[in-house]
């Protein structure tokens, strides 16, 4: 049932990621919502997690109770490194992870907070909910 709830989450996350890619315009019907940023958001989603130390914010989506953030200029060494800045600021592995040459993906936990971590490339993708997974 947990690897069910994982897959559905991970799948709307990749499905927000690549609609944020694709959309700059509020998508009334599906009730998505995507746009381009140059700063680190500021709202209650993002005052959950730490602030990534590297890579630059280029869009924010909101899907129903998840919201996102894509970040360009992020390499695997600095995903790795946002992974234990989640870790000292109280978030566990709620999933091992998974990764391969070219892209990985993770989620992390805490009382009240489910993160998704998505890399690729030069490209991090953070999915925030108030769901428990």
């Amino acid at each position: 049932m947990k690897k069910t709830i994982l897959a559905a989450f991970c799948a709307a996350l990749l499905a927000l990621v690549f609609s944020a890619c694709a959309a700059s315009q509020p998508a009334e019907s599906s009730g998505m919502y995507s746009s381009a940023i140059t700063e680190w958001p500021q709202n209650e989603y993002t005052a959950a997690i730490p602030e990534p130390q590297t890579g630059t914010p280029v869009s924010e989506t909101v899907n129903g109770a998840i919201y996102g953030v894509a970040l360009s200029g992020v390499s695997r060494q600095d995903c790795y490194a946002y992974l234990a800045l989640l870790e000292e600021n109280g978030f566990e592995s709620a999933f091992p992870g998974e990764e391969n040459e070219v892209s990985g993906g993770w989620i992390y936990t805490n009382a009240n907070t489910s993160v998704t971590i998505a890399h690729s490339g030069n490209d991090m993708q953070i999915g925030i909910t108030f769901e428990q997974l």
